[in-house]
């Protein structure tokens, strides 16, 4: 389902495919309000609910605060996912990544939780990287050795109605010919730094690049599930392990 245009100077991509059986966990937020620009990618646990609650109170609150404090945006969809909860207690234990940027001529303001991730690439570096939010990477902080791969797979932050979560956010300026790229695992995975970076070089404009990325995951042979650049793989298992 691509979705693609340009907002001012900036140009953009998006699109969403489900998993082999259907499902898709992944939703996204694009859009603009006066002079915020917003792209983000909620990818859900077990489910599409959190993603699709945290990627719609998301917007909610940009649109009706004029926005883009990443504190104030995430305390609402951590709410929303509460109340929403209070209603069910099957969505208890709901739960989603979510990685949001809100652009402001060239300021960038970066709010993330989770393990999808957001690149900001200048010609071809990746300048900046947010940190994934999992077991593995923790364990890899701390200096460990011979980690369990599969840990990788394990969240140790993500938005939960019963959980509180961890909150990074930053503040990114852009240049010229910059590229954002906001993406679930099933990309990052998949796809490492060095090959994203040379794609985007070989790609004259986000169109194209959106175009290589979606081939090289149908070669690999991933079922996809896109969000302004972003894709979750088929088969894809994931925990949460909240304290």
């Amino acid at each position: 389902m691509p979705r693609e245009g340009r907002m001012d100077s900036l140009e953009f991509d998006s699109f969403t495919w489900p998993k082999r059986n259907g499902a898709n966990e992944d939703s996204l937020v694009v859009g603009t309000h006066l002079e915020l620009h917003y792209f983000g990618v909620a990818d859900g646990v077990g489910g599409s609910i959190a993603s699709q609650v945290a990627v719609m109170q998301a917007e909610a609150v940009i649109k009706k605060e004029s926005t883009d404090d990443m504190l104030t945006i995430f305390r609402s969809v951590h709410k929303k996912m509460e109340d929403v909860a209070a209603k069910d207690k099957n969505l208890q234990n709901m739960a989603t990544t979510f990685t949001l940027c809100v652009i402001k001529h060239n300021a960038v303001s970066v709010g993330h939780v989770g393990d999808s991730r957001l690149y900001q690439l200048r010609n071809s570096s990746i300048i900046y990287k947010t940190e994934d939010q999992t077991l593995y990477s923790n364990l890899s902080n701390r200096g460990a050795e011979n980690i369990v791969p599969h840990y990788s797979n394990i969240l140790s932050s993500a938005l939960c109605p019963a959980h509180q979560y961890t909150l990074v956010s930053t503040e990114l300026s852009l240049w010229p010919g910059d590229r954002l790229i906001i993406c679930s695992d099933g990309v990052h995975k998949v796809i490492s730094n060095k090959e994203l970076t040379e794609i985007s070089v070989g790609s004259s404009n986000i169109r194209s690049f959106t175009l290589k990325i979606k081939a090289v995951l149908r070669i690999r042979g991933i079922s996809l599930g896109w969000g302004h650049d972003q894709a979750s793989s088929a088969g894809d298992s994931r925990m949460v392990r909240l304290s």
